[in-house]
């Protein structure tokens, strides 16, 4: 499916089951569950096959049960059970064309990938999962890193988007001043969000995506910045990708903080027609930069830190910090986020880190 090696089991009769009790299951929780995916992606990398599969939950014994092969040759998998999502390891001293599974007499195969670390080598990468979102955001989004951070290359994972097409999203990037640009596609649900404590158990789709780029095609990168289009990172006395090659550990986080738009505007609103905050609150969960061949760049990356790293925390840097754009947004991951919000007001340090990066204040 698109550009990664997805088995897809919609045909066997085989359907994940939730892990999320039913009374945290919100409205229209399984139109965006993905219920049928087995793995994401199949790299070689490291004289394994490696499958990056959504959390399998009852899959794991159906697998277990079954038989996984590389071109013709069964094989012992190995698991390892992340909050949302699993790794599947095979071993192949030399890559194989394709990994087949069988379960109860039926029979699903991709092709395995080899790594593209090559393109990337040396390189300060951003990375995105998006869909849906406007070209002119796009852009504005590149031209800030850019110019602000000195990202020079881009890799853009889009879900599947129905009012931009790749070549739409690469013209944007290539007009905010990138000039090494790649854009993936996948179709996949990105996932439900639940009530509480399952708010984001079952968001499967962008742990994987980052763990399949992780492996395929980052870990020669010099660096990687990894934030949706929603989100800017004020520049300080030195690019985030210093910041995070310079660290003893080349990794760093930093906290969000929500910005709304003017309440004047009218339409959708750009990065630089926001200008305003809720006082005293408002905060959001931290994004990260890290250097792959770093102490702990190829732990596994989640959308907000590494995974099960405990120490975590410790590396926050509070100098830091990203703007996320409240009212920019096509509603793909949370509906309801277009409404103007009670209480805010006009937040000038706002408007003048926006203003000094040039940000147009339109609307459309």
């Amino acid at each position: 499916m698109g550009d990664f090696a997805t088995l897809d089991l919609a045909d066997s009769g085989l359907r994940r089951e939730s892990r999320v009790p039913e009374k945290c299951q919100i409205e229209s929780y399984f139109d965006r569950f993905d219920a049928t995916t087995l793995w994401f992606d199949a790299i070689w990398a490291k004289g394994k096959v490696w499958l990056i599969c959504p959390r399998l939950n009852n899959f794991k014994s159906a697998l277990k049960s079954g038989q996984i092969l590389l071109d013709g040759k069964p094989v012992r998998p190995r698991f390892k059970t992340y909050r949302r999502h699993t790794e599947i390891t095979l071993s192949a001293p030399n890559c194989p064309k394709e990994v087949e599974v069988q379960l109860d007499g039926w029979t699903g195969r991709t092709r395995v990938k080899p790594t593209d670390i090559d393109t990337f080598a040396g390189r300060n990468v951003l990375i995105t999962l998006s869909k849906d979102n406007e070209p002119d955001w796009i852009e504005d989004w590149a031209r800030f890193y850019v110019e602000q951070h000195k990202a020079d290359a881009v890799l853009f994972v889009d879900n599947g988007s129905t009012t931009t097409t790749p070549e739409q999203i690469e013209a944007a990037l290539r007009r905010g001043g990138f000039e090494l640009v790649k854009v993936m596609t996948t179709p996949l649900r990105y996932g439900p969000k639940g009530a509480p404590p399952y708010a984001n158990s079952e968001l499967y789709l962008q742990t994987c995506v980052l763990n399949a780029l992780r492996l395929g095609h980052l870990s020669t990168a010099r660096a990687v910045l990894s934030l949706d289009i929603d989100e800017l990172v004020p520049p300080q006395n030195q690019t985030i990708f210093d910041r995070a090659v310079e660290s003893h550990f080349g990794y760093v986080r930093f906290r969000g903080r929500w910005v709304h738009m003017d309440p004047a505007l009218e339409g959708m609103p750009h990065h630089g027609g926001h200008s305003y905050t809720l006082p005293d609150s408002d905060r959001c969960p931290p994004k990260w930069c890290i250097v792959p061949s770093g102490p702990l760049g190829m732990w596994y990356w989640c959308p907000h830190g590494l995974e099960k790293f405990a120490l975590d925390s410790f590396f926050v840097d509070k100098n830091w910090q990203h703007l996320h754009f409240f009212n920019l947004t096509s509603g793909w991951k949370v509906p309801g986020r277009l409404m103007s919000q009670p209480g805010i007001v006009f937040d000038q340090g706002v408007k003048k880190i926006l203003s000094d990066a040039g940000l147009p204040v339109r609307s459309g």
